[in-house]
């Protein structure tokens, strides 16, 4: 349960923070952890059976003038009421009586992401972890460590610079240990392959026959809520592209920006879940040809979502 306090609000699937704008009047928007910036600090107020969120920074409120999707999320004077649903160690932000959620557009973690309502979907970007910041009885939530930096997915400093991705702090484990392994379809036998190797984002992963190349070989290292699945050859990780929404069909692909993966066991082999979602990993079609497209796609059980481990 949330208590009321200072917070500094993380968005779940960028690793950046809540954010009211210092330059442009009334405007909310993701940006880089800045711990020292009172524009990053939320002092959270039960009010009835519902909160107000106000930044510490400009003393105004997180307000939306309706709750259709896609209407900015803003600081003002007067208050939205808020309430806090919780979800694995992280929050929805429902604004008022509505299912609209607080979302961080995309889950981009670029500076100056829009924030805006949207229908809760469960999706990662809609998600925020309370990061104590003083004042009020707020203290630390969610495992947060006083002083720690942000897992920021992308590996991207907080100057704006590029440097490679850094494995988020491993708390999570799932069904199979962290470690190097080739990934196989219960279904056909084909396995996980980046093709090609390419480092580039976007290169597709496909379904192939069983090799010993490095670009079938997949590093699980522990996350928040999954693993991230790293490429042994290209370093990059089994993701989506930035532009995409999470959905059925949405291909998986080589990239820079991680995504986590929650693997459970099934009655054979594995499902790898996208985190906090019901989407899986799928051989679209249970292809066994080379080249098959991998996809995500909502669980139902079918022995082309499910996966064998093998030590690499």
């Amino acid at each position: 349960m949330v208590q009321p306090g200072v917070y500094r609000l993380r968005n779940v699937k960028s690793g950046t923070y809540l954010d009211a704008s210092s330059k442009k009047q009334n405007v909310v928007h993701g940006w880089d952890s800045r711990p020292d910036s009172d524009n990053q600090k939320w002092d959270i107020q039960k009010k009835g059976n519902k909160f107000t969120i106000k930044n510490v920074g400009n003393g105004d409120y997180i307000n939306v003038w309706k709750t259709d999707n896609s209407t900015d999320v803003k600081v003002k004077d007067n208050a939205t009421p808020v309430r806090f649903e919780e979800h694995d160690g992280a929050y929805a932000i429902y604004l008022d009586d509505s299912e609209g959620v607080i979302d961080l557009d995309r889950g981009d973690n670029d500076n100056g992401t829009a924030v805006n309502v949207w229908k809760f979907t469960g999706a990662q970007q809609q998600l925020w972890r309370l990061e104590g910041s003083g004042g009020g009885g707020g203290g630390q939530h969610s495992g947060s460590q006083s002083g720690a930096q942000p897992y920021n997915p992308r590996g991207e400093s907080s100057s704006g610079g590029n440097r490679p991705a850094q494995a988020p702090p491993s708390s999570y484990r799932g069904a199979v240990n962290p470690g190097t392994y080739f990934i196989r379809n219960v279904h056909t036998g084909t396995a996980l392959d980046l093709a090609g190797g390419a480092s580039a984002d976007g290169t597709r992963v496909i379904g192939y026959a069983v090799g010993s190349g490095s670009n079938q070989q997949w590093i699980l290292q522990g996350g928040f809520q999954g693993y991230t699945i790293k490429n042994e050859q290209s370093n990059t990780y089994a993701s989506y592209q930035k532009h995409e929404m999470p959905a059925d069909g949405i291909l998986l692909t080589g990239n820079n920006n991680p995504v986590e993966w929650d693997v459970k066991q099934a009655d054979q082999g594995y499902q790898i879940f996208l985190a906090g979602t019901n989407l899986v990993l799928d051989l679209a079609s249970g292809d066994a040809s080379d080249g098959a497209k991998i996809c995500l796609w909502t669980n139902n059980g079918g022995n082309n979502q499910k996966w064998n481990f093998t030590p690499a």
